[in-house]
């Protein structure tokens, strides 16, 4: 079996592949199918141009450390081509003696209100290198949130990355400050701030405006390039890189961007909230990507939060096909769409949860979690009798979410099947025929290695299995 590194993909997958690949390696997780050069200590940053253009020879751009010769590259990845620069890591922007939040000695922009997806708990949402900023941030530390005169004390409750704690292995820059009903309230009023809904469907070229703090007046820009590299944070440890931010978004601002402006929302021209400013791209060349953001419905999903817009909830336009895959926890079985149902069978549920769980994990990675369906379905864990009925059993897969980009990519791909999708049916043929082997010694629990903190079951215990970026549990009851 080839490689996945090695297959020819379309060029935002190879994008993701190596961004993934580089964030693995620099929490010091195995990445043993990807070649040796995307490695911490080689790359800086990865960028891709965002789709709107027709591009004859998209190029995926490499920006190696120094010292490294810009020939060491070779010329292709996953059939895309490879161009080799020089860029300095992204420059995270809070600041004292700005304001919106503040953690002591460190300020920066508050992005948005959000809400709870299963309680009244509302929340300010900012990054998190902006509210715990700082080696020992903890819950329930006190951030003050500035507006309109008056200053709200809000409780830190959730962040990534945690600052001088192995930070490296967060694809994250987002936080939460809960903030009274009253303030929330009061919050809501202020029109110039609250955005008209949400945008996660970026395109070359798109006109967006950074909502800063301070100066007050807006920042124009245009969106360029997928961007995923490693982010400085000033103040802690100058010129190391303290984390790696994956799956962000360059954009050219019309002027330079500054300290205090981490976390300011970025809007497109409907006033759509489409991500929240992370830092500068210090020396970019005139024309390039200047800035970079991190998207938002990626951050919305992970803490399974709703942003609050002046219409209500907001709820995100279509994204791409060609857009990353975001984590989601709240979930509900997916309904009928235009009179069919989905998934129209067992064999397409099952084919689409393997495509949306593990598409990127090869098919030893689908295999896995074809292993841990099969394993539920045996032991009627829940009270699932059917591979259909454990795939869609509701907060079990998350690719089957209601809020989830999966979903509807998956209403797509069963459509049109692409290469994952075709491998997906053939090991879901087995599951159905009932004859897949069990490659994961009985287990019926897995989580990905990327999730900042293990869920609470996994306290304690052991993986009995590791495939790829999922780790496989069998003493779960």
């Amino acid at each position: 079996m080839k490689s996945p590194m090695s297959r020819p993909e379309a060029p935002w997958a190879v994008f993701a592949r190596a961004s993934r690949t580089l964030a693995r390696r620099s929490s010091g997780q195995a990445a043993s199918a990807a070649p040796d050069w995307l490695d911490p200590r080689v790359v800086q940053s990865l960028s891709l141009a965002l789709p709107g253009k027709a591009l004859e020879s998209p190029a995926l751009s490499v920006a190696l450390a120094d010292g490294i010769p810009l020939s060491a590259l070779p010329r292709h990845l996953g059939g895309l081509r490879l161009a080799a620069t020089r860029a300095p890591r992204a420059l995270a922007q809070r600041a004292p003696e700005m304001f919106a939040l503040s953690n002591p000695g460190v300020r920066g922009t508050a992005t948005g209100l959000v809400t709870d997806a299963l309680s009244p708990r509302q929340f300010v949402l900012t990054c998190g290198h902006v509210a715990a900023g700082l080696p020992g941030a903890a819950v329930n530390d006190r951030v003050d949130v500035l507006f309109s005169g008056q200053t709200s004390r809000g409780l830190l409750v959730d962040w990534q990355p945690s600052i001088g704690l192995d930070v490296l292995r967060t694809g994250l820059d987002a936080a939460l400050v809960e903030v009274t009903a009253n303030d929330a309230l009061a919050l809501r009023r202020l029109d110039d701030w609250m955005p008209s809904g949400v945008n996660a469907s970026p395109t070359v070229d798109l006109p967006v405006t950074l909502r800063r703090a301070a100066p007050s007046s807006p920042l124009t820009g245009q969106l360029k390039v997928f961007w995923s590299g490693f982010v400085d944070v000033p103040g802690y440890t100058p010129g190391v890189a303290d984390y790696f931010l994956e799956g962000g978004i360059g954009y050219l601002a019309s002027q330079p961007t500054q300290g205090g402006d981490s976390g300011g929302a970025v809007w497109d021209s409907q006033e759509r909230l489409m991500g929240m400013h992370v830092g500068g791209l210090i020396g970019a060349q005139g024309g390039d990507a200047n800035a970079v953001y991190a998207p938002i419905q990626p951050v919305l999903d992970w803490y399974s939060v709703r942003l609050q817009t002046r219409r209500g909830m907001g709820q995100p336009t279509p994204a791409p096909a060609s857009a990353p895959a975001a984590p989601s926890v709240l979930q509900t079985p997916a309904p009928a769409a235009g009179g069919k149902a989905f998934p129209a069978s067992e064999l397409e549920a099952v084919a689409c949860t393997l495509w949306g769980e593990a598409r990127n994990q090869g098919e030893a990675g689908m295999r896995a979690v074809a292993a841990v369906i099969e394993n539920r379905r045996k032991a009627g864990y829940r009270r699932k009798n059917t591979a259909t009925e454990v795939c869609l059993d509701p907060w079990q897969f998350s690719c089957w979410n209601s809020a989830d980009v999966n979903l509807g990519r998956m209403r797509a791909v069963a459509g049109a099947p692409d290469a994952q999708y075709r491998d997906a049916l053939r090991i879901a043929d087995e599951v159905v025929r009932r004859v897949l082997p069990d490659t994961v010694n009985r287990a019926r629990h897995y989580f990905a290695a990327t999730l900042p903190k293990p869920p609470y079951w996994a306290k304690g215990r052991s993986p009995c299995t590791v495939v790829g970026d999922h780790l496989f549990f069998n003493d779960i009851d």
